[in-house]
């Protein structure tokens, strides 16, 4: 799994109006009742966990990250996290812009992990990058309100897609990553509610998931 270090989630570096927009849905989706614990998988610069915080200071946060610099309240990989919770459950598990770090290989393995600590009822947030072409058009109608306007046009490499340092694979990058197979294997742990791609930032592809009660 590639690592990244405290530096590289830098202000000037990391941020820029795009991942605020990435940062609103994650915590639109994070902020449960007050019972519900959260797990962030992939702490970064730890802007979601202040923000879970702030805005609902009764929600008991939970980091999971594989950088030990980045100092999560548990330091592990996602490939071997049910082990680390010891039968722990979450009512809502955060995976944003993380599971692409991994192999493709590994990836129905993490969801299998993600699974067994999510609560039978839970809600799992999870994004991956979308490296597609997508022509984004937005109207500001003063009364009307906002309209948006794209379509996703697909990238695909000659080959395979090369691990960049810290990519391993994104969507739409090679065929064998196209979306309609992420989902297909989504799908094997989870019943995706939700699907979407970010608004300024169609990088950032959405699933909003619930376990899947009856997996074939």
């Amino acid at each position: 799994m590639s690592q990244k270090s405290k530096d590289h989630y830098s202000f000037e570096k990391y941020i820029d109006y795009k991942r605020w927009m990435s940062y609103f849905y994650q915590l639109k989706y994070c902020l449960g009742d007050d019972k519900e614990e959260v797990l962030i998988i992939g702490k970064g610069d730890g802007v979601l966990e202040i923000l879970i915080r702030h805005y609902n200071p009764h929600i008991k946060v939970t980091t999971f990250d594989y950088a030990q610099d980045l100092n999560p309240n548990i330091c592990g990989d996602v490939l071997e996290l049910s082990s680390f919770m010891r039968n722990r459950k979450f009512g809502r598990v955060a995976c944003c812009q993380v599971l692409e770090h991994i192999p493709f290989e590994y990836f129905p393995t993490a969801l299998k992990e993600i699974k067994k600590v999510l609560e039978d009822d839970g809600l799992l947030v999870l994004s991956l990058p979308d490296s597609g072409i997508c022509p984004d058009l937005n109207i500001h109608i003063p009364k009307l309100g906002d309209h948006r306007y794209n379509f996703k046009i697909c990238k695909y490499y000659k080959g395979e897609f090369k691990f960049n340092g810290e990519h391993y694979w994104e969507i739409n990058s090679a065929r064998k990553y196209d979306l309609i197979k992420i989902k297909k294997i989504i799908s094997e742990y989870f019943d995706i509610r939700e699907e979407f791609l970010v608004p300024l930032n169609a990088y950032h592809r959405f699933f909003i998931c619930k376990i899947k009660r009856n997996p074939k």
